[in-house]
Formats: structure tokens, sequence, C-alpha cells
């Protein structure tokens, strides 16, 4: 008999943190009901005209903008950027560039409430139009303030190396 009574204890608390865990995953696909990631696109894709604008127009505090607070830039062949003021001198770097026409083209995107990637490519041109550089750019979003906001940002070009 006790050996039962212990089986039978045993068996309550099995199932007692089985109860738990379906809560949990009913707690957790009902979240992830809630998530739409066609309304993320579309925000994606407002938030990417408004980077674009930004950096024909040299506009740095519309650029800062997209960025989420905590944010960090991963820039070829340069440092890390993980503030404002650093994502502001770049904006500014463009403008001295010659950068005129900015475009993104997104390709993909995928992720769930707490980060959303976005895979895409980007080119740039001139005044006249002349194709300055392209390449190609993965970003990770996240919700902050009830927008989505670029939280990391990579990118490098797709042209060949210049020659020394």
């Amino acid at each position: 008999m006790k050996k039962l009574t212990i089986l039978l204890s045993a068996a309550t608390i099995l199932l007692a943190a089985c109860n738990d865990d379906k809560a949990t995953v009913s707690t957790t696909t009902s979240d992830a009901a809630k998530f739409d990631l066609a309304a993320v696109k579309s925000g994606i894709n407002e938030s990417n005209t408004a980077y674009s604008n930004a950096i024909m127009k040299g506009d740095s505090a519309a650029l800062v903008a997209c960025y989420a607070s905590d944010a960090k830039t991963f820039p070829p062949n340069m440092p890390v950027m993980g503030d404002a003021k650093s994502v502001a001198a770049m904006c500014g770097g463009f403008a001295k560039m010659g950068i005129k026409k900015f475009s993104l083209e997104s390709t993909d995107v995928y992720g769930d409430a707490s980060l959303v990637a976005e895979e895409g490519k980007w080119a740039v041109s001139d005044s006249t139009g002349k194709a300055l550089d392209n390449g190609k750019y993965i970003l990770l979003w996240k919700e902050e303030n009830g927008k989505w906001k670029i939280y990391r940002d990579i990118w490098n070009s797709s042209m060949p190396e210049a020659k020394k």
C-alpha cells in the first residue's frame, strides 16, 4: 500500500507539472496568434522608405529615428557603431560621398513577435544616376514603443574590390 501511495503521489506531481506546461504553451500560442508578419512587413517597408529618403536628403535625425534606442550598425571596413551620434555621422558621410539616390529591395522577411529579420539588396547612385555601389544587407528589427525599429544593421558591397 505504501508503494502505491508513493506511486500515486509521483503520478499526481507529474500530471500537475504537465498541466503547467500546457498552460504555458497555450499562452505562447495565444501570443504567437497576435503576431501579424504581414503587418510587420508593411511597417518595415514604410521604415525603409523613410530610411532611403533620409539618406537622399542627408537628414541624420530622420535616419536615427529608424533605429532602436539600443541599435548597432556593422558597416564594412569600420568598427561597430552603437549610438545615435555615430549613426548621424554615418548619414553625413553618405552625403559627402555624393549619394543622391538610395534604394532598398527587401527580398525576405521572417521572424516572430520578439525579433524579425530582413534580407535584401541596396544600391546607391550619384545625382547623374551613375551607379556608385550596390550590395546586400541583413537587418534585425524589434518593436519599440509600438513601432518596428532597426536593432542590428549589417551590409556589404557586391562590387569587386578595387584594384590597388
